[in-house]
């Protein structure tokens, strides 16, 4: 009986939010975990480590297949990505809650503000991670899984 949803046949931006989604949730879990051991400055830092770990594994092995070798350099510039990626997110939050949501006194403006703040940098993500950490290989091009 043929599968009838193969995660495997999901186009890349798909399988790259269903990655998010689960790398998310690591992070959560994470600084969860770690804060009544370490405390929350601590928790956050190792958190972000790990996901960051997860998340390059899941993007070499799951989303982007058939990209060029890669080794400690890319991991570098992924992990500095994430976290250009990540005050980028907290800058844009930050100025659509201070200068728009709270100058209209919106609701759940912060959340608002976070969430139209994920959507706009996710594409960018997706973007440098496919067309530069994870160009595919001119020789062996892009490989479904």
């Amino acid at each position: 009986m043929k599968n009838l949803f193969n995660l495997r046949e999901l186009p890349e931006i798909l399988r790259f939010i269903l990655t998010g989604f689960l790398v998310t949730a690591i992070n959560v879990a994470s600084y969860h975990t770690l804060t009544p051991f370490i405390g929350h400055g601590y928790s956050v830092c190792w958190a972000y480590i790990n996901s960051s770990i997860v998340a390059w594994m899941m993007a070499r092995v799951f989303v982007f297949r058939g990209s060029a070798p890669t080794g400690i350099k890319r991991l570098i510039y992924f992990f500095l990505l994430s976290l250009f990626m990540t005050g980028s997110l907290y800058g844009l939050s930050f100025l659509l809650y201070e200068y728009f949501f709270k100058f209209f006194n919106i609701h759940y403006s912060k959340t608002l503000s976070y969430m139209i703040s994920v959507v706009f940098m996710v594409p960018i993500s997706f973007f440098f991670q496919k067309y530069v950490l994870f160009k595919p290989s001119p020789r062996i091009g892009r490989k479904p899984l």
